[in-house]
């Protein structure tokens, strides 16, 4: 298996997992923002209401499932320069680098920033990246263990 073929499955895995736990807890109004809703309104240039119709959620999983292969394939290559030791220490920082670089740069760069978010909602976030990275990472690992392939 190659590398990119590895890091884009993991991506995929642990992107499918936090974005159910996401629009769960946002269809069920937990909380206000959802990373489904956000990657969605993006093609709007607002976040997706709860309301909106099935198409404009089926683009938002498919915008947030593309982005969960690629940032597997990005992590894939981190471990692959850096070693494959504190892989999960790794990719718990590549989760909170990519909601940094979400949150403080390419939201207002593109004039998207969620509506009114509080700080129990930016740390929810924070937390769905870093447990992104966190199981990414595992899965890589794993899969890398089990296969006997070099990173």
């Amino acid at each position: 298996m190659d590398r990119a073929v590895i890091g884009g499955a993991a991506g995929a895995i642990a992107g499918i997992v936090i974005g159910i736990i996401s629009h769960v807890l946002y269809l069920f109004n937990f909380f206000n923002l959802c990373l489904i809703a956000i990657g969605g309104g993006l093609h709007r240039r607002g976040m997706l209401a709860r309301t909106d119709g099935f198409m404009w959620h089926v683009l938002g999983w498919t915008g947030h499932f593309t982005i969960s292969l690629i940032l597997g394939i990005v992590l894939i290559y981190i471990l692959h320069y850096t070693g494959k030791e504190f892989a999960l220490l790794k990719g718990a920082v590549f989760g909170m680098i990519v909601w940094y670089i979400n949150i403080a740069i390419i939201s207002p760069l593109v004039g998207y920033i969620p509506p009114s978010p509080d700080a129990a909602n930016l740390m929810l976030l924070l937390s769905y990246h870093i447990l992104y990275g966190l199981i990414a990472a595992w899965l890589i690992i794993k899969i890398v263990n089990r296969k006997q392939l070099e990173i």
